[in-house]
């Protein structure tokens, strides 16, 4: 098997890095519901977080595209790992702000691994967008990823708004 010189501690970080990403969903879902009680403060919260990744998501990456992905992600990812942890211990007031917060600094990891993957690899043979900067790479799935966004949140909404009515 052929070794690629600085692949591994990049997929490393990235596993690292990733790993809250499947969790922060669940996590926002049990602790906003134990604080507030309620499922629609659940899909208002999660609402709130999922909107702001998408929607900043472009300007994250123009940012890396910018100054470099070793000087924006710790930037993004102190603040976000902060935020997640001022979310548990948060009262009800500060839950959809910090949620908010939270989702306008989520790094974005998996561009930037696959963007590091092509350099890596050979942008011509392995890129699956032909080497474009990240911001291109970021927009050009973004009308697809914000009507799969759009589905969850409302999905979100209607599903804790119809538990919360059963509740009642």
């Amino acid at each position: 098997m052929n070794r690629m010189p600085g692949l591994a501690p990049v997929f490393l970080a990235a596993l690292v890095g990733r790993l809250s990403y499947g969790t922060v969903a669940l996590a926002l879902v049990l602790t906003v519901r134990d604080t507030t009680g309620s499922y629609t403060s659940v899909g208002a919260v999660l609402a709130l977080f999922g909107l702001t990744a998408a929607a900043l998501a472009p300007v994250r990456a123009a940012l890396i595209d910018r100054h470099g992905a070793r000087r924006v992600l710790p930037v993004l990812a102190a603040p976000y790992a902060a935020l997640l942890l001022l979310l548990a211990c948060a009262g009800p007031r500060w839950l959809p702000l910090l949620a908010a917060v939270a989702g306008a600094c989520a790094p974005p990891l998996g561009p930037v691994l696959r963007a590091r993957l092509s350099e890596l690899l050979g942008a011509g043979r392995w890129s699956l967008r032909g080497g474009r900067p990240l911001l291109a790479r970021q927009l050009s799935g973004r009308v697809r990823a914000s009507v799969d966004t759009a589905s969850v949140i409302c999905s979100s909404v209607r599903s804790a708004r119809a538990v919360s009515r059963s509740r009642e």
